[in-house]
């Protein structure tokens, strides 16, 4: 071999080790996007994002037809009847007491009340045990499990549907508090700086997927010719919902999403689940007293 070509091939090594990150074709780029880097929790934890995702878009067509069939059951117009209307049409019928425009801010309160309550006690169970991968697990398999039996919606079962509907909320604050348990411990094994990397694609998967999924209900709907039936949209919705959630949050938690044990040990005197879950609200108190404090002008 010549001096030449010896010269040839060493300068394309060179050039091959230092092309860019601009310069690397399209499929080494997607594949870039899914390297973590042995670090199971982070794949993880992207799969759950992407599960979320799916069901945030779901759960938005879903609300838009519990709203039009509460309506409905009220005795309000709904769709081309109230379009025909006018814009001052205004319906003060109620249903179960309530105004039906009022249904899913009524579903975020419940929501809201539940997690209230019920958030110290599971904060506790996070941070003093093991049971951290098994709690997100049953949030999971409960939510997917309401997902599912919510395919059935329609004019006679809207109002079970609402009741559902309000658990499955709490199910996902619950998704959402028991993922987030593992960032810290993904930030120390791969660093502050390549952690702020990971959780870009983390959302950018998250609301990536949340775009897809409404962009194939909507072309599903039209294709069908059930896009002026929310009800039908919804049931479609609620179906392909189930289908990918399943295997997303199956296959974050199952393969990728590891049991940890307690992060600390429980404090001296908290043996019973009445001292537990005080404790647990006392942690809210301090740490909303600290807020406070603190942020007085805001984060």
């Amino acid at each position: 071999m010549t001096n030449n070509s010896k010269t040839s091939n060493i300068a394309d090594k060179k050039e091959a080790a230092q092309l860019s990150s601009k310069d690397m074709p399209p499929l080494n780029c997607c594949k870039r996007l899914w390297d973590y880097q042995d670090t199971p929790e982070a794949k993880g934890y992207a799969l759950l994002s992407m599960g979320r995702g799916v069901a945030v878009m779901a759960n938005v067509v879903f609300n838009a037809a519990l709203l039009e069939l509460a309506q409905t059951a009220a005795g309000c117009l709904t769709g081309e009847e109230k379009e025909a209307a006018g814009e001052d049409y205004e319906c003060t019928n109620k249903i179960y007491g309530q105004n039906p425009l009022a249904l899913i801010s009524n579903i975020g309160v419940v929501t809201g009340l539940l997690s209230a309550f019920f958030m110290p006690f599971i904060g506790v169970i996070l941070d003093f045990t093991s049971y951290r991968r098994f709690i997100g697990m049953v949030f999971s398999i409960v939510f997917t499990l309401i997902q599912i039996i919510q395919i059935s919606i329609g004019p006679k079962t809207w109002f079970p549907m609402v009741i559902l509907q309000s658990i499955g909320g709490f199910c996902f604050a619950g998704m959402i508090m028991t993922s987030l348990a593992y960032l810290p411990e993904i930030c120390e094994l791969v660093g502050q700086t390549k952690f702020s990397k990971y959780t870009a694609r983390f959302t950018a998967k998250q609301f990536s997927i949340q775009a897809l999924f409404l962009m194939l209900v909507g072309g599903l709907s039209f294709a069908f010719g059930i896009a002026k039936n929310s009800t039908y949209t919804a049931r479609m919705a609620m179906g392909l919902n189930s289908f990918f959630i399943a295997i997303l949050f199956g296959v974050g938690w199952h393969k990728y999403m590891p049991s940890r044990p307690a992060s600390r040990p429980l404090p001296e005197g908290l043996r019973s689940c009445t001292s537990v879950v005080v404790y647990g609200l006392k942690q809210n108190i301090a740490t909303t007293k600290s807020i406070y404090n603190q942020y007085k002008k805001g984060l």
